[in-house]
């Protein structure tokens, strides 16, 4: 074979022996071992063929990525896995797999190439209905509290996370990054990568952060339509507003920040209602 570093002819050297995880238990793999004698770099190619990555297989990779990111990590390992996989792993490999994963996931979307449902999603192509975009757009921030060296404190940093979703919410679509305007292009990226075309289509959400509205307009079009959260407006606003609660017996009439949840849940009922009509 050819050195894919310098097109060197790289020679056979041996076979080398590897132990890898599966989904049904350890496994020795044989695979060819080539040196390059200019570059004197190795290559071992069925490796790259089959995605091995810290000894797991493709196969269980997955699972563990998905255990990773469900529970903590020592949960993950030293529970979920070994109870319904029968596989033992430390946390530090969970670890290492799930950040690992997701740092190509994160650098996969930010080159604009989104991830492909393994199910058809039809309501994406779906006609609305009269008054209704075809999808809408909601985009947040969140503080979130970070460790440094040796467990030390660190600044919190803003994690940013929008969403695209189908009027129905029967699909959705995630996307998250600490930087804004990398995520709002990652959001332009994922309408088209959904057929969204036209910002016409679509309508935003927001709480009215600081920059928010502005970089989704940046990315996607000045004439995008934007809309404030009305929860999140009425709880901001309604803090010097009497508290007493309408469903309370002979209470006045509060506002959408009652403590009583069935009043707000009412309340935001009513408001979906009329915002619908």
């Amino acid at each position: 074979m050819s050195c894919s570093l310098c097109g060197y002819a790289a020679k056979f050297h041996s076979y080398q022996q590897r132990r890898v995880l599966t989904v049904h238990g350890p496994v020795q793999l044989r695979r060819a071992y080539y040196y390059c004698g200019r570059c004197k770099q190795s290559f071992l190619p069925y490796d790259d063929v089959l995605g091995l990555t810290d000894e797991i297989s493709p196969g269980l990779l997955p699972l563990v990525c998905l255990a990773g990111t469900l529970v903590p990590f020592a949960d993950a390992a030293e529970d979920v896995l070994q109870r319904f996989a029968g596989v033992r792993l430390s946390p530090s490999t969970v670890l290492r797999c799930t950040e690992g994963q997701g740092e190509r996931l994160r650098a996969q979307q930010q080159e604009g190439r989104m991830v492909q449902p393994s199910q058809a999603e039809p309501k994406w192509a779906a006609p609305p209905a009269a008054g209704q975009p075809r999808a809408y757009v909601g985009l947040d921030a969140f503080s979130v509290p970070m460790q440094g060296v040796q467990a030390s404190k660190a600044e919190h940093r803003m994690l940013y996370t929008a969403l695209l979703y189908t009027p129905g919410k029967e699909h959705t679509r995630y996307l998250v990054d600490f930087e804004l305007d990398k995520l709002a292009e990652q959001v332009r990226s994922q309408a088209r990568a959904l057929g969204l075309e036209q910002v016409s289509e679509l309508i935003a959400i927001t709480d009215g952060g600081n920059g928010l509205e502005e970089a989704l307009q940046r990315h996607l079009a000045e004439n995008l339509t934007t809309i404030l959260d009305w929860y999140h407006a009425a709880e901001r606003s309604g803090s010097s507003r009497p508290r007493a609660c309408s469903m309370s017996k002979g209470a006045k009439p509060c506002w959408p920040t009652c403590s009583n949840w069935r009043c707000r849940r009412v309340r935001r009922r009513r408001f979906t209602r009329s915002c619908a009509s």
